[in-house]
């Protein structure tokens, strides 16, 4: 099968000005962060206080 290339769209050129790099590196380590105490939070909800006694799950020792 033949392809015609004249007939795709002309290439449209990239924009001049990228995007932030401070805006998107504040953005990164704010997720960061954010994962970090949600991990935190997460672990000793469940294994850091003894809570899973509770929840009739076995003890790690």
């Amino acid at each position: 099968m033949a392809v015609n290339f004249s007939k795709l769209p002309p290439v449209e050129p990239m924009p001049e000005n990228p995007p932030s790099r401070i805006v998107w590196t504040i953005v990164f380590f704010v997720i960061v962060i954010a994962g970090i105490f949600m991990v935190l939070l997460v672990w000793l909800f469940f294994d850091g206080t003894g809570n899973n006694r509770d929840l009739d799950l076995p003890l790690r020792k």
